[in-house]
């Protein structure tokens, strides 16, 4: 990993035991990196994650919204089938192949992270993801242009329904 690239596996920790001492209750949720839903804090302009927890504090925050996920095989496994079954020149492949590869020894490691709280009926955010998942999810779009359409169509229902309950009768 770049010296310049945060480590958001640590960061993740210094967060949570950072919130634990905030006196606010912390909600441990699951979602998605840039929900809609949310306003985001400017993290280029004001990268300090704990202004952001302190912002909340001090306009009333009543609770903490933490979400992460952490890179994981199968995300892995889904790129490689996806690679497998796309319609793709073989000499295309080869950069896909490796940067999958040298993603493999991140899996386990953190690949976004987010803490919000609602205002005004607005959820506000801060949010941070790995410029190596904002890679590895831009190579995923690319090799769904690849994908025959009918598997296409599938990957697209799946995305569409990630909660509990089954769309199928």
């Amino acid at each position: 990993m770049p010296k310049t690239e945060v480590d958001l596996t640590r960061l993740r920790a210094e967060m949570m035991d950072y919130m634990r001492h905030t006196g606010l209750p912390v909600f441990y949720g699951i979602g998605m990196p840039e929900e809609e839903e949310f306003v985001y804090w400017d993290t280029r302009e004001f990268p300090d994650w704990r202004q952001f927890i302190d912002v909340a504090k001090e306009s009333g925050a009543r609770m903490l919204l933490f979400s992460s996920e952490s890179f994981d095989e199968e995300e892995l496994d889904q790129a490689f089938e996806k690679l497998s079954e796309g319609d793709m020149p073989s000499e295309d492949r080869l950069p896909y192949v490796r940067q999958l590869e040298a993603l493999r020894r991140l899996v386990g490691q953190t690949s976004w992270v987010r803490v919000a709280f609602e205002h005004g009926g607005r959820w506000l955010a801060y949010e941070l993801t790995a410029p190596w998942y904002d890679e590895f999810q831009s190579a995923m779009e690319d090799l769904d242009a690849f994908l025959p359409f009918d598997l296409e169509e599938e990957d697209e229902e799946e995305d569409s329904n990630p909660g509990f309950f089954s769309s199928r009768n």
